[in-house]
């Protein structure tokens, strides 16, 4: 269905606040030495996925009512490339007065074109090249430990002035275990907060993810669930 409230995240990004900076010495692991480890497992983790296939839902709630709900089977192509097909679509019913109809359904092409563009600018958090990694990781300020154990990394400015950001990273495996981001698109102050899980042996993956426009009323849940070795 062309007109569904689907986004889909693969890579990882994130965020925070309120960090206390820590002297180099009493960083856990020197700041380039985390930063080739983290690529490094990233590296891993892109690789052995694409012998996964994988379940994806999406909740996108307008206004404190369900608007959408979309669910997904993902996998990659025989040439690495992430494909999917949509399970189930189910999107709320629009009044049934014309006129009103026709005004929302105006409100909600213009709510999926946001929708879209907001998708194509959050990936640019999961920062892919290995340039923007290392620039991010250069500014960065590395926190004290999180209550799980978790190295903070935190940076400002990342993509956009003003914007907020910070990744909790395992110190076991150098992989994300929370994100969260806060910036602004298009005018409008966007929260992104996500919880990644790690599967044996080195794929990691985002497991829930949430997504809030506080402008639009819009709220926006992903669950990615159900990995496992593709056929």
């Amino acid at each position: 269905m062309e007109t569904h409230l689907s986004i889909r995240f693969i890579s990882a990004i994130a965020l925070g606040f309120c960090i206390n900076s820590l002297s180099a010495q009493e960083t856990p692991v020197p700041v380039k030495e985390l930063q080739d480890k983290f690529s490094e497992s990233r590296k891993v983790s892109n690789t052995l996925v694409r012998d996964y296939s994988w379940d994806s839902r999406t909740d996108v709630t307008r206004d404190g009512k369900v608007v959408d709900i979309l669910i997904e089977h993902f996998w990659y192509t025989g040439e690495g490339k992430p494909t999917s097909r949509i399970i189930n679509d189910e999107e709320a019913k629009l009044p049934s007065s014309f006129l009103i109809h026709r005004l929302a359904e105006e409100m909600k092409e213009k709510t999926v074109d946001f929708m879209k563009a907001l998708h194509v600018f959050l990936q640019e958090y999961a920062l892919t090249g290995e340039g923007e990694l290392a620039t991010f990781f250069t500014k960065a300020v590395i926190g004290d430990l999180g209550p799980e154990g978790e190295m903070l990394v935190s940076g400002n400015d990342v993509i956009v002035g003003g914007d907020k950001m910070v990744w909790y990273i395992d110190p076991k495996n150098y992989t994300l275990s929370r994100a969260s981001v806060y910036t602004t698109f298009k005018g409008e102050k966007v929260e992104f907060s996500a919880s990644y899980k790690y599967l044996s042996p080195g794929i990691n993956y985002m497991a829930f993810a949430e997504i809030i426009v506080p402008g639009r009323n819009l709220l926006v849940k992903l669950h990615n669930y159900d990995y496992s070795k593709a056929d």
